[in-house]
């Protein structure tokens, strides 16, 4: 039976497996937005020249008989611009979420402890380890604690893949 002080870690390092999500998440959503930004800056038309107008519109109709013949109809780009921003936004609010999660990994002060043995023994390890207070602070100082307590060792490990155990 034992109660093994794990280190001072940052909420990340106490929570590998966040951490490893928020690498897989961010990088994807930044190049989502990145490349939604790029297609909503496409969409929006700046005024082109009378010359070049004549000329587009020369394509634009050749375009358009082309497709009539064929039966193909396309979206404007009215309809398609509402679509992209409202993307943008959502991918926005995505993005803030993970940068608020990877500030909070960053976060240090998380004084971490893993115990082994019988339920009935736990509580005075956990008295004995904390007489003298945490590491680095006094006895009487004020304290946090989540304690997650298991007897299945299927639940240990699959506990141990996302938060630190040893």
């Amino acid at each position: 039976m034992s109660l093994v002080y794990l280190g001072s870690l940052t909420v990340g390092e106490a929570v590998p497996g966040g951490v490893f999500a928020l690498a897989e998440a961010l990088p994807r959503v930044q190049a989502e937005l990145a490349g939604a930004v790029s297609l909503q800056a496409q969409l929006i038309v700046t005024p082109p020249t009378i010359a070049d107008s004549l000329v587009f519109a020369q394509q634009l109709v050749a375009s358009i008989q082309a497709q009539i013949a064929l039966g193909i109809q396309l979206p404007s780009v009215a309809v398609q611009l509402p679509i992209v921003e409202a993307l943008i936004a959502t991918l926005q609010v995505s993005l803030n979420g993970l940068l608020l999660l990877q500030n909070a990994f960053s976060t240090v002060g998380v004084h971490a402890y893993a115990y082994e043995g019988q339920v009935n023994a736990m509580g005075s390890q956990v008295s004995s380890a904390f007489a003298g207070g945490l590491p680095g602070g006094l006895p009487n100082d004020y304290a946090n604690a989540l304690v997650l307590v298991t007897s299945i060792p299927a639940t240990w490990a699959a506990i141990g893949r996302v938060l630190k155990t040893s």
